[in-house]
Order: C-alpha cells, then sequence, then structure tokens
C-alpha cells in the first residue's frame, strides 16, 4: 500500500527495522524535501541527543517544544548522517512494519531543518544538490 510523503513527515525504525536499516539507527527522522513534486526520492535528516561531545554539529538544535511528542530534551540535527531515500523503499519499510509514522514538524522546525543543511559544513554535497533542484534554497 503506498503512502503519501510530505516535506516535514516524520518517521522512525520499529525494531525490526533497526535489524533491517541499522544506518538510520532509533531517532526521529524528518523528510525535508519534496516527495510529492520529485517522486523518485526524498531527503532526510534525523534528530539526537546533545551531548557536547567533540564533533557535533549544532548547526541546528531542536527543544523538546519543537516537536513535543517525540523530542524529550535538547537534541540537534545529523547533518552527516543526511540521506536521500527512495520513496518506494520509504513506502515498502512503512509496509513491512519497519518504521512508524509520527507527528509531522512544524512549518518553523522544518525551515530551521532545511536552512541548516545549507548551513552545515557536514552536509552531503548530493543531498545540497538534491534540495536545491527542488528548489529549497
Amino acid at each position: 500500500m503506498a503512502s503519501v510523503w510530505q516535506c516535514g513527515d516524520t518517521f522512525e525504525l520499529s525494531e525490526s527495522g533497526l535489524q533491517q536499516y541499522p544506518d538510520l539507527r532509533n531517532h526521529l527522522c524528518f523528510i525535508i524535501s519534496y516527495a510529492e513534486e520529485y517522486i523518485n526520492e526524498v531527503v532526510i535528516v534525523n534528530v539526537t541527543t546533545r551531548y557536547d561531545y567533540i564533533g557535533e554539529d549544532h548547526t541546528c538544535l531542536v527543544e523538546s517544544d519543537d516537536h513535543p511528542s517525540w523530542v524529550t530534551h535538547t537534541s540537534y540535527v545529523r547533518y552527516h548522517e543526511t540521506q536521500i531515500i527512495n520513496v518506494d523503499n520509504l513506502n515498502m519499510m512503512l509496509d513491512n512494519g519497519w518504521i512508524t509514522k509520527r507527528d509531522p514538524a512544524s512549518h518553523d522546525l522544518l525551515s530551521r531543518l532545511l536552512d541548516g543543511a545549507f548551513d552545515s559544513q557536514q552536509t552531503p554535497t548530493g543531498v545540497l544538490d538534491v534540495l536545491r533542484q527542488q528548489g529549497l534554497e
């Protein structure tokens, strides 16, 4: 069953999904590109707890009031792990129970996530190319 993915949608991996896609880890993932218009691929970023370790990218911090249904403490976007995912694969992951949709990002948070993708020096060039092709810069 195909799902409609939109810019700002979020998901997390289930236990079985973690076994299939360990590189996505168990973080909240945000779609920050247009699945509706660019149907073959979407860009996703994920957030993780801020610990102030060396190498953390604090370009975009996410607080609990930014996404209260999932974020419980200060987190940051791991732009170095930003990925381009095929929408068919995302649908297959959803259909197999490997991911669970969560509440979408607010317009403000989505805007900050996108700005951060372009501001961070850790965002992969190919990801930036996709976002530019979609007019999101």
